[in-house]
Parts: C-alpha cells; structure tokens; sequence
C-alpha cells in the first residue's frame, strides 16, 4: 500500500512533464503556410496561446510541427486512421520517428512495390509498444513504432530535441468515402497494452506478408547497392507529396508537377533536398547521402507491371470508428508481453550507461531471493521441471511487497530523474552555448563591416585632402597670375601716359 501511494504522488508530479505551454508562432505557420503542410484558411488553424494541457476544440486535433515536416497533412491517409483506431491509440501519442517510419512504408508500398499500404506487410516489419523512459507511468502516454525486422532502415535522429514545444489545434476535414475521422482527443495518463498490439498474423495473412517482404528484402539490394532509406525520403520530398495525407491517387500515379497531389508547387534544388532529408537523419554534412535508388520509382509515366488485389490492405476497424474491445481473460498476458517489450529496451539502453558494480549487484540480489523463495517453496521440483525458473525469477523481481525490489525501483527512479535533469541541463547548455556562439559570430560580422567603414572613411579623408591640396595650390597659381596680370597692367599704364603728356604738351602749346 505504502508503494502505490508514493507512486500515485510521484505520477502527480509529472504528470506536467508531458504537456508545457506550446511555443508555436505566427512565424512558425506562416512557414507551414507556405510549405503547403496546412491550409491557408485561418478558420482551419487555432493557436493555444498559454494553455498547457490541450482541449482542443470540436472538429480540430492536436498537431506537432515535426509531424507536418515529416509527411503528416490533414485529412490523414486511411491507413493511418485505421491503424490508430486498431491500436487503440491517438495521433498525440506518438513520435516524429513514429511519423516518419509510416511515410516511409507507405512510400515504399506505393512507389517502389506498386501495392497500397499493406497491413500483413506492416505487421510484420513494426510493432507498437509504450515509451517507457526515466519519468515513468506518465510518459508511457507516448508511444512509439517500432521496427522489428531491419529491412527499412533509416538512419533516423535517436531523439527530436524539443518537438513536443510546438503543438498546436488543426481542423481535421472529413473526406466522403473514408470511414471515419482521427480518433477524437484524449488526454489520458497511463497506456494500457491491448491485444492488437500483438501483431498476431494468422496463416493465411502471413503467406502473403512473407512474399511482400522478400519483395522488400529484394528491392533493398538492388543492382549490386543497398538501399539506406534516404532514397525513399527523397521519393516525396523531391514530389511535394506527404505521404500520410488523404490524396486522389496513389504515388504510382504520380504525374508530375501539375499533379493535384503536390501540397506545393515549387520544386527543390538538388541542394535543398539533399539538406531537407538531412534533417531528417542523424547525418552531417559531411556525409553522402544517396537521393536516388538504384530502382526508379513508379510514377504514371512508369507504371507498375500490374497491382496486384492484396485483401485486408488497411487496417480492420468497426463501420462506427471504435477501437476494437479488448479480451480481458489476456490483458495481463498482454500486459506481460508488452513490459517483455519496454524491459528489454531499457535494459539495452542502460547497458553502456550503468556502472558495472551496480549491475552485478542487482544481478547477484535477484538470483538470491530466487533461491530463498523457490528453497521455501514445496512446489519447487515441480517449477523445475515445468521449466518456469526463469519466468519466477522475473516474477519475484516485480514483486510489489519485495523490499529490495522496491528500494531499488525508488533508488532507479530517482537516478533516472537525475539523468533526465542532467540530459535537460546539457540540451538547455547546448542550446545557450549555440546562441552565444550566433552571437559573436554576430559580433564578429558587425567589428568587421566598422572596420570596412573605417578604412573607407579614412581613404575617403585621403582623397579629399588631396583635392583640397590640389585646389589650394590651384588658388595659389591663380593668385600668382593676377598679381603677374596686375604687375603688367600697371607698367603698360605708365608708359602710355609717359607717351600721351609730351603730345597733350606740344598740343597745348601750339
């Protein structure tokens, strides 16, 4: 009791970590305006302004500015509105890596296998599990998809720095023939395993998701090359397509750039797409990244052979647009599967970062309640026999009334928190020193340009003390020439009147 109430008051005091104030602004959609990510109207866009928990209003969703730029427009593509209603999970709860893997398959099927998005083929590349990081139940709201089978791989960014920061509310249109819209908002603490997410494929499913993903298998090693997965991001990018949105046609059909399904008209530069896609991936600048594939993609100038009639391409939801009800007599054997899951992930995240002593000791703790329970247990030859020792060793480590598993629980969550803290502290750091270093490159740029204006002031005072000189001395000859000029005049006086009195006199006398 005492460990269910401490945990309910550490929920309490995160749960504010999953939802801050949005940080989107007018400049932000002006710039996805312009993008063609969201429509132009302003009835369809509603800005959250200091809200910190969404409630957006009816007929709106809540988007992320990293989903837009990684595929996402709305109306949203059939595919994924029935995948989120199957899965029981909404558009918010979800990653930009999450995000992208869904552009890429449904890339992959449409431009490069000619077939609709497949959901045997989904299946059996992806599965969903919750985000089970360092603040605990309530960061499980997020949830990713991840990739099981290494066939679509893709260099992707371990993390998005601050992409829950930019949210904000998007009408979400209903489009005639589609079933259903996304699932309605919900803001719901803790995510509960479902059966679906499972992937259970029956035989019949399996037969044609097994040949669909040699198909895949094959098309990665085309020609003698492997195909990294920055050539299919290329594929829309380049055509201005988002993959994830409610389009006329299939990418197969694509006609080029009058076609109605572009959310833009200007086309990228080699240069310009070659930096979007960067910015999708953990590359630099420095690295090579290949923009085209061995294998062109199909568009209606190269068509597909033949599209084959694939059954159950989406995924299967109820006519009403309700997620499928789950099987209580298996919710904790899903529940099971899915901690399988999430415990399997952080033990290969932690592994590099814990101290080995601590691990041996957490190893060495374990093996000995194993031993001093299942030494107390009557049944324990029996267990032995069963082969469920190492199911009870898991068991008995989740214990909720093992002290050493619940110290160790407060001892791991507190550390983490520190972790997070720190990898907080660092990011917050990361971004300061960046915003320093802008800033005396700025400074740096504003010394150089008063430096070209000093020397252009000084060559400029240069010249116009010469021509001051020069204008001076100009002066000075002209001076000289009138004094010359006056010197003259006044000697040519003299002798015309020493000329002119002895005739006026000889005039005179006679």
């Amino acid at each position: 009791m005492g460990k269910k109430k401490s945990a309910g008051t550490s929920d309490a005091a995160k749960v504010s970590r999953d939802w801050s104030a949005s940080a989107i602004s007018n400049r932000d959609i002006n710039k996805l305006r312009s993008l063609g990510f969201i429509s132009a109207s302003e009835e369809d866009i509603r800005l959250p302004g200091a809200v910190t928990r969404p409630k957006p209003p009816k007929g709106f969703t809540v988007m992320f500015v990293a989903f837009l730029f990684r595929g996402l427009s709305l109306p949203a593509h059939e595919f994924l509105r029935s995948l989120l209603f199957f899965y029981g999970i909404q558009l918010w709860q979800l990653t930009p890596n999450s995000i992208l893997h869904l552009s890429i398959f449904i890339t992959v099927c449409e431009t490069f296998l000619g077939i609709d998005p497949h959901w045997g083929l989904w299946r059996k590349i992806f599965y969903v599990k919750r985000h089970n990081d360092s603040n605990g139940p309530p960061r499980r709201r997020w949830r990713w998809l991840c990739c099981q089978a290494g066939d679509l791989d893709y260099p992707m960014k371990e993390s998005v720095q601050g992409w829950r920061n930019k949210w904000f509310y998007l009408r979400d249109p209903a489009v005639s023939g589609q079933r259903s819209n996304l699932p309605p908002f919900e803001d719901k603490l803790v995510a509960k395993p479902k059966k679906s997410w499972q992937n259970a494929l029956s035989p019949e499913e399996r037969v044609i998701a097994d040949k669909l993903f040699d198909q895949v298998v094959a098309l990665k090693n085309t020609g003698g090359l492997t195909m990294c997965g920055t050539e299919v991001v290329s594929v829309f990018l380049q055509r201005r397509v988002q993959p994830l949105m409610s389009r006329p046609h299939q990418l197969w059909l694509y006609t080029g750039k009058d076609d109605e399904s572009r959310v833009s008209s200007a086309d990228l530069s080699a240069e310009d797409l070659r930096d979007e896609v960067r910015r999708l991936t953990c590359l630099s600048a420095k690295d090579n990244i290949v923009l085209t594939s061995a294998r062109p993609p199909y568009d209606s100038q190269h068509l597909p052979t033949e599209v084959p009639a694939l059954a159950q391409c989406y995924p299967p939801i109820l006519e009403s647009g309700v997620e499928p009800e789950d099987d209580d007599d298996n919710s904790e054997e899903t529940e099971d599967a899915q901690r399988t899951l999430e415990d399997s992930d952080v033990r290969e995240e932690e592994a590099t970062e814990d101290d080995a002593f601590l691990r041996s000791r957490r190893r060495k703790q374990i093996n000995e309640d194993f031993i001093t329970t299942a030494e107390s247990s009557p049944n324990r030859h029996d267990n032995d026999a069963a082969g469920a020792a190492p199911l009870m060793r898991v068991n008995l480590a989740r214990q909720a009334d093992d002290p050493w598993y619940i110290a160790y629980q407060d001892e791991s969550t507190q550390w983490c928190s520190q972790r997070m803290d720190l990898e907080e502290k660092v990011a917050n750091l990361g971004d300061e020193l960046a915003r320093k270093n802008l800033m005396i490159f700025e400074l740096k740029r504003i010394v150089e340009e008063e430096k070209k204006n000093s020397e252009l002031i000084r060559k400029e005072k240069l010249r116009v003390e010469t021509d001051l000189a020069v204008f001076d001395q100009v002066v000075e000859n002209l001076e000289h020439e009138l004094k010359v000029m006056g010197e003259e005049k006044s000697r040519f006086i003299c002798a015309v009147l020493l000329g002119v009195i002895p005739v006026l006199a000889v005039m005179w006398f006679w």
